[in-house]
């Protein structure tokens, strides 16, 4: 199952089509649900995993588990494992219900919107979802209940306040995707303004979103799309999160033509409300659940000024091999998003200020993969 968010189309919002919220595509012509296609492949990798090693006297480190002064630390260097910290958000809920019911009682106006809507029983001939209005949904999870088609909604829009960002994130080094969007809708500044309003939306539901699951619900191994890093901050019910450590070239690469493929670097955690988990961009992962538990996290998606080469090496490959992700991904989408990161490099070179970067040799680096982008092989 592919479920496809949709690209950083600003060249499309710019000519005032609505990309609207991230799209899903289903693929494939067996007569096979797609909530069978993702069992099948989530227990082939569930099975063979183990626990991440966290400790560097056993070899190689595999995931932290931090305090919130640790994970600063961190991310102010490049990420190149997932961290795992507590307590992450200021934004905290009131202990008289539960979380879902506060989300839709309190912060979502709309209950008429739709929101695709994912169901393990459609034949993976056709699309993994259908539409479904916020009121629907909402009766859907108001009673915590086993269902035999479970509902996956992945493209809710956060409305959340913004305190429900990861505090350690807030590092200036991992905002480089803000001023990715600074960059875009600055450029807008001749545009009929429903477009920019659009545009804006558009951005925010990449920087965040809301994802709600009732139990059962699996999603296949995949790699966010674009070269950006991802967060996931659980706010009720317990998440799997399964993920491909450290894997070679080569190990990728066999991954990218057969997502069963783990080489036996498959490691897992489980994570409770309040546990927020990021990892680097390409990292090839996996969301599952338990039966008959709902799950509602908040996740979100950044990008490093220490990690931008590995960003465009991974958005390069996810190119070159369409399946490695599970977004949708253009030409225009890959062109807007690494000319605004040329256009910040660029700019970043001419005041001198490239240390974050990795210095000059690696700004220059950036700008001849980019300027070569069609001819430029990652490394």
């Amino acid at each position: 199952m592919k479920d496809k968010r949709s690209a950083v189309a600003s060249s499309q919002l710019k000519q005032g089509k609505n990309t609207g919220k991230r799209k899903r595509k289903g693929k494939g012509n067996t007569a096979i649900t797609h909530g069978e296609r993702n069992n099948m492949e989530v227990i082939a990798h569930l099975k063979e995993s183990s626990p991440p090693n966290t400790n560097p006297s056993r070899g190689k480190v595999e995931a932290h588990f931090c305090t919130t002064a640790e994970a600063k630390a961190l991310a102010g260097s490049t990420i190149t494992v997932p961290i795992i910290a507590q307590g992450q958000q200021t934004f905290q809920w009131s202990n008289s219900t539960r979380p879902i019911e506060q989300l839709f009682e309190t912060w979502l106006e709309n209950h008429d919107h739709q929101v695709p809507v994912q169901k393990p029983s459609l034949l993976e001939s056709g699309d993994s979802f259908q539409y479904h209005t916020l009121a629907e949904v909402y009766e859907k999870f108001k009673v915590q209940t086993s269902d035999d088609d479970p509902w996956n909604v992945l493209d809710m829009t956060n409305s959340l306040p913004p305190t429900t960002f990861p505090s350690f994130l807030e590092h200036a080094n991992c905002h480089l995707l803000s001023r990715i969007q600074d960059e875009v809708l600055s450029g807008g500044l001749a545009q009929r303004k429903e477009v920019r309003v659009k545009e804006a939306k558009y951005w925010k539901d990449v920087i965040s979103w809301i994802l709600l699951s009732q139990g059962g619900n699996n999603t296949s191994t995949h790699t966010d799309g674009h070269g950006f890093g991802t967060w996931i901050s659980v706010q009720e019910g317990l998440v799997i999160v399964y993920w491909i450590s450290n894997p070679t070239d080569e190990e990728w690469n066999a991954w990218s033509r057969d997502h069963t493929c783990n080489s036996g670097r498959g490691r897992f955690v489980v994570l409770k409300p309040g546990q927020t988990i990021c990892f680097p961009p390409g990292t090839i992962h996996l969301v599952c659940r338990s039966l008959g538990a709902q799950t509602f996290a908040v996740g979100g998606h950044f990008m490093q000024w220490s990690d931008i080469m590995q960003s465009l090496r991974t958005m390069k490959r996810q190119q070159i091999n369409p399946h490695a992700t599970n977004d949708e991904m253009t030409k225009e989408s890959i062109l807007a998003l690494t000319m605004s990161i040329l256009k910040l490099v660029k700019k970043r070179i001419e005041r001198g200020k490239v240390d974050d970067i990795g210095g000059i040799e690696e700004a220059n680096a950036i700008v001849a993969a980019i300027e070569d982008w069609p001819t430029w092989s990652p490394r």
